[in-house]
């Protein structure tokens, strides 16, 4: 989507205040909508695993966030697909029909049909 950018964003804030990152070397990649940062080395600790345990941190301090914003929009899809009695019209379910509009398909001659295909 294209909040892609803010969730970067607050990702490497995150690595940042934990120590997995240098601050200063937040930056955007080479891929457009991309983010890089160095690992800081660590003679304590293996870096790549801290950033991966970190990076699971943030996905689940992260989770409710997503959930909410998917929920809402579950919410509005339902109520775009099945409005209640207040937001829906007085037709009711209008039923298809086979042929629709004035034009019909099957008797159009245009410069279309030379190629022999019909839109």
């Amino acid at each position: 989507t294209d909040t892609v950018y803010g969730a970067e964003s607050r990702m490497f804030e995150h690595l940042r205040q934990h120590g997995i990152v240098a601050y200063d070397s937040i930056q955007g990649g080479n891929i457009y909508g991309s983010m890089e940062a160095k690992i800081l080395e660590s003679k304590k600790f293996d870096s790549i695993k801290s950033a991966l345990v970190e990076i699971a941190n943030w996905f689940k301090e992260e989770t409710p966030m997503m959930e909410s914003l998917e929920d809402h929009d579950q919410i509005m899809d339902d109520a775009l697909l099945d409005p209640d009695d207040e937001h829906a019209t007085e037709l009711g379910e209008v039923p298809h029909e086979e042929e629709k509009g004035s034009i019909l398909q099957s008797n159009m001659f245009s410069s279309y049909m030379y190629g022999r295909y019909t839109y």
